[in-house]
């Protein structure tokens, strides 16, 4: 993997911060239609309280400059850890002919990072982008898409985003495991258009 990664930009970030999700299950109704919510849906990385610090602490304790790693997609809060939270980060090589990805997670009560999962891709890969998109029962939803992708705030969820089955299940106790599809369900769909509703811009 080339030492030096530069800086990957899929678009700019949110400007206005989603609704807040509770992280516990609830009951909701969605057109007459009773629906357990039992999974937290993220936030946009750029509007996160931790986005700098945490950018400047994952890359500065690598030794890198602070524009290296940088936080794509979603951030998701632990429902059974409050403060804990997981977000991707993206790089480039400087050729931009390999893609870097990392999952982390970050305790902002001691400002400790952990790094989940890592790889690297060619740039031209249908999947070389793993963006953080929910979190479910002990579990991290992940998005795979192409480099460069146009990602709209609310269209993580999206299944005709990316190729099929792109929304994965990635154990916390087992990341590298395979990672199996997950079924868009009407709770997921209600969370993502409500989150659409505080950020409509690409992330």
């Amino acid at each position: 993997m080339t030492a030096l990664f530069g800086l990957l930009l899929l678009g700019a970030g949110c400007t206005k911060s989603a609704p807040a999700y509770p992280p516990m299950s609830t009951t909701i109704n969605v057109e007459n239609t009773e629906v357990d919510r039992s999974f937290v849906h993220g936030d946009a990385a750029s509007s996160w309280k931790w986005h700098d610090k945490a950018v400047r602490i994952v890359n500065e304790t690598q030794g890198r400059t602070i524009d290296v790693e940088q936080i794509k997609g979603l951030v998701v809060e632990d429902p059974n850890a409050k403060g804990v939270f997981y977000f991707a980060t993206l790089a480039t090589d400087k050729l931009e002919t390999e893609v870097f990805n990392g999952i982390y997670r970050f305790d902002s009560s001691n400002l400790n990072w952990e790094r989940l999962y890592k790889q690297t891709s060619p740039i031209d890969d249908p999947e070389a982008v793993y963006l953080v998109a929910g979190i479910e029962n002990g579990s991290l939803l992940i998005k795979k898409l192409p480099y460069e992708s146009e990602i709209l705030c609310a269209s993580l969820f999206n299944e005709s985003l990316g190729a099929p089955r792109s929304l994965v299940r990635m154990p916390l106790d087992a990341p590298y495991s395979k990672l199996a599809p997950v079924d868009v369900t009407q709770d997921m769909q209600y969370a993502a258009k409500q989150y659409a509703t505080g950020c409509n811009e690409t992330l």
